[in-house]
């Protein structure tokens, strides 16, 4: 493990097995994404990351994320109890179950609300035509084939 700064080097340490549940969040710097962040070696790192290999050991080979159990490493969560190596799939799902994963209008991508999506999937089968709908809403024939072959916002049901 590369040396960290004196002060957050210190506050790892008093914090690497915390005897509590909770979250404890990382009260130095952050990524835009909210995760922490850390200067090892003249470059800027994600905390969790660093903690996670503290506390499980490397990660393993291939593309491993540091999961965090609790759902919330975007607001800088670094308890090593919520923390464990995983895949990108497995740490998606816990993304997905906790609510933190950015799905609908949270995603940074999205040109419908949820509430609009939820009608346009109502209007499936009611003798529209898809680019009729998409005029109205403002977005592509094909996004809304997507809706309503559930392939996107699959988790709403219509009004």
């Amino acid at each position: 493990m590369a040396a960290l700064p004196g002060t957050a080097q210190d506050w790892i340490m008093e914090n690497l097995t915390p005897g509590t549940e909770d979250c404890i969040f990382w009260p130095f710097g952050r990524f835009a994404d909210g995760y922490g962040a850390v200067e090892i070696g003249g470059k800027k790192q994600r905390v969790h990351r660093y903690i996670c290999a503290a506390v499980h050991g490397a990660a393993p080979l291939g593309k491993i994320d540091a999961a965090h159990s609790c759902g919330n490493g975007h607001l800088g969560c670094v308890n090593s109890r919520h923390l464990r190596w995983a895949t990108r799939r497995e740490n998606i799902a816990d993304a997905i179950s906790h609510g933190s994963w950015p799905m609908g209008e949270r995603g940074s991508q999205a040109k419908l609300t949820n509430e609009q999506a939820a009608l346009i999937l109502s209007l499936r089968g009611a003798g529209r035509l898809q680019k009729d709908v998409a005029r109205e809403f403002g977005v592509s024939r094909e996004l809304i084939g997507r809706i309503w072959r559930r392939q996107v916002w699959a988790w709403l049901d219509a009004p």
